[in-house]
């Protein structure tokens, strides 16, 4: 039976490349292996269906089962029913196009090798491209037999290239974004509207970011904005950037390219809870430890961070993933830790690593835009910043790109001059003082915060002058 069906798969595509073969006796534009590609990862790795479903439609697969098959995939997602194979072969039945498309075994055939979704949107590209040369080609043929029919009045082949040129260059469009003022001009004032009624409920009108001084520098974290949170190893940028998550009230998802899940989630227990680190590393806590490690515990359970700590995760599988957890309602802000360790698997041959990096930002910038979020990345410093008596960083100590400066909205600085053993004006010892440095905001300007923080740079508190160090 499985063979018959196939054969008979085999014979409705024989018969699509037969009829499309048009004036030049060649096929079409078709590549039946991508389409094949990209139906196998939408039932294998649910993380890649948003950016399938919102970049092709049926018509973008050549092959006319493959088409019937992504229309029940897209009945699914639209549904918010799980893809897979058994859902999609009961969707194709229930509409009465399971055998025309070769068969549960011709669905399960396309699963073959298929491990993730990771290359989806490039192979969805692929896909357009071909829709687009086919359309182009069936225009090019119908208005060639227009041009030799002396029945055919000449205004109307011109009419149909008109059209078929309207059409192509809608789907060349397809995914933009036109939008006229008046439209945008009405969204402004309802925001500005919000930010005034936040302003009166002594609200920031972003994302908090768990230090007041920055907060009302920044207004908190806003929607869209890609923020670099960069400095030279030891400066505190990832305590930092979970002061940030655990302080902001909202859904965050955390890819941590270097650390692992449980390093962080240690990190921020000892954050939580008044835990000597010696102790806890060394696993002689007492009793008085336990306690507040399970108070610590309780707190954390109840904050919406998700952390990925997949360590050779690509800025692709960044975008697509993230993109399913807003859709899920469980992403309202990134962080990546960190930025040179993206992995951007490029198919562009002999690019340079500060290309590389300038391409990882840029994708960083798109997501941000794409989701309506703030995404917050950190960056590696070089070391020239240390070659200056106070060791104070500045934009052109970005590592691998100065290109990173460019796409960023905010560009932050952890910087900490006790490490370097450096006192203040008065001389005084600055033990237990960070700063982030504003070297770089998009409608806020530049300036500098001051935190506080304990010796193992574990836990972060708002500065006031003349307080005495909680440690």
């Amino acid at each position: 039976m499985q063979f018959q069906q196939r054969v008979k798969s085999m014979r409705r595509t024989t018969e699509n490349l037969v009829s499309d073969i048009g004036l030049t006796g060649k096929v079409p534009p078709q590549a039946i292996e991508i389409e094949d590609a990209v139906l196998g990862a939408a039932m294998v790795d649910a993380s890649c269906l948003p950016v399938i479903i919102g970049l092709i439609s049926e018509d973008a697969f050549y092959k006319s089962s493959n088409g019937l098959i992504f229309h029940a995939i897209k009945q699914l997602y639209d549904c918010s029913r799980p893809v897979d194979i058994l859902t999609v072969s009961e969707q194709l039945r229930s509409e009465g196009k399971l055998e025309e498309v070769g068969g549960s075994f011709y669905v399960a055939n396309l699963m073959e090798n298929i491990i993730s979704g990771l290359n989806a949107e490039e192979h969805c590209r692929i896909l357009i491209e071909k829709q687009i040369k086919r359309s182009i080609a069936k225009a090019a043929q119908q208005s060639y037999e227009m041009a030799l029919d002396d029945t055919t009045d000449a205004f109307d082949c011109i009419s149909v290239l008109e059209m078929s040129v309207a059409n192509t260059n809608q789907l060349m469009a397809s995914g933009g974004n036109m939008v006229r003022l008046n439209v945008l001009v009405d969204e402004a004032e309802k925001l500005a509207h919000n930010r005034e009624k936040q302003y009166k409920e002594g609200k920031c009108t972003g994302i908090p970011t768990g230090i007041k001084m920055l907060d009302k520098r920044t207004t908190g974290w806003q929607n869209s904005e890609l923020i670099i949170l960069a400095g030279r190893p030891s400066m505190g940028k990832t305590a930092l950037m979970l002061h940030h998550a655990m302080k902001s009230g909202v859904n965050v998802c955390i890819y941590s390219l270097e650390m692992s899940g449980v390093s962080l989630a240690n990190r921020m227990i000892l954050s939580m809870a008044d835990i000597d680190i010696g102790r806890f590393r060394a696993g002689a806590m007492g009793q008085e430890d336990w306690v507040n490690f399970q108070i610590a515990k309780y707190e954390l359970n109840k904050l919406p961070i998700y952390i990925d700590d997949n360590p050779v995760v690509t800025t692709r599988y960044i975008r697509s993933h993230s993109r399913l957890m807003r859709d899920r309602g469980k992403c309202d802000i990134i962080f990546v830790d960190y930025l040179q360790l993206a992995d951007m698997r490029s198919d562009q041959y002999g690019r340079n690593r500060e290309q590389e990096v300038s391409q990882a930002a840029r994708e960083f910038k798109i997501i941000a835009k794409t989701l309506d979020i703030p995404v917050v990345v950190l960056s590696q410093l070089s070391r020239q910043c240390e070659q200056r008596p106070d060791k104070r960083p500045m934009l052109s100590d970005l590592r691998e790109s100065g290109a990173i400066e460019q796409d960023a909205d905010i560009v932050l600085f952890a910087y900490r001059p006790a490490y370097y053993g450096l006192k203040d004006s008065s001389g005084n010892s600055q033990d237990g003082i960070g700063y982030e440095i504003i070297a770089k905001g998009r409608n806020i300007g530049i300036g500098e915060i001051t935190f506080r923080h304990n010796e193992s740079m574990t836990k972060i508190w708002d500065y006031i002058p003349d307080e005495e160090l909680p440690f």
